[in-house]
């Protein structure tokens, strides 16, 4: 589905093998990587893709992003991921929702982000362009939530894993993808997590910026019903993301 930047954007992909996870089903990383593409998709007939900023010396930089899951699509499905800006788009913040839907039109997932654009050189925000303003839908607003609701650290690492930042990890701002982000901070979770439980929501902020030879430190602790909370610090300490899932 195409037409003007304040309208729905859809594309549509099909779940291929390498997109699966053991369960046979999309991983969490896939799922974010087709909001990713349907959002650079939306963007790119207007000069505003990512490719575009960096050549005028901006970029984008997600700063929010929140999914709730209905279920996860099966290897060789097709779904629809249907994108479009939200009318709170303003200021220094872009803010952009997405929703993923099965053949027969049955929602798969929900999710709502916030965005920024940055000097590329001072790596400060800068206020949206006119052009990007266009993209505000009339209707539909982003929840409060993306950015009202705080998410907490870790108190204490319950569990911890370890990342070394390779180049397969970057992107075209040349520090890494907030796919991996979201790979590296599920990833500090015990086995039985992932083969007795399905993820239902996962919310991360980004903080921080990883580049390569990086040392990346994953810790999660138990925050109750299901929910874990979730951070990545480089090797200094430093605060790279916070985020929070929720299994059942």
């Amino acid at each position: 589905m195409s037409g003007g930047p304040g309208t729905v954007w859809r594309d549509r992909f099909r779940v291929r093998f390498f997109d699966t996870d053991p369960t046979g089903r999309a991983s969490v990383a896939a799922v974010c990587r087709y909001l990713q593409e349907a959002a650079d998709s939306h963007t790119r007939p207007y000069q505003l893709s990512l490719t575009d900023l960096l050549a005028e010396g901006r970029m984008w930089v997600l700063s929010r992003l929140a999914i709730q899951f209905v279920r996860m699509p099966r290897l060789a499905e097709e779904v629809a991921v249907d994108t479009w800006g939200s009318n709170r788009l303003g200021g220094l913040r872009a803010y952009r929702d997405f929703r993923m839907l099965d053949e027969a039109g049955e929602t798969l997932a929900e999710a709502s982000s916030m965005w920024l654009i940055l000097d590329a050189v001072t790596k400060r925000p800068v206020r949206l362009p006119e052009s990007i303003l266009v993209f505000r839908h009339a209707e539909w607003r982003t929840p409060e939530a993306v950015d009202a609701v705080k998410l907490d650290a870790p108190s204490r690492g319950m569990y911890e894993a370890r990342f070394r930042v390779g180049w397969r990890d970057l992107d075209a701002n040349r520090h890494a993808n907030n796919v991996r982000y979201v790979e590296w901070m599920l990833e500090a979770l015990p086995d039985e997590i992932f083969e007795s439980s399905r993820l239902v929501g996962v919310d991360i902020q980004f903080v921080g910026e990883a580049a390569r030879g990086d040392e990346i430190v994953s810790a999660s602790e138990a925050a109750g019903d299901g929910a874990f909370r979730h951070g990545l610090t480089n090797g200094d300490g430093a605060v790279l993301a916070v985020g929070r899932s929720v299994w059942k």
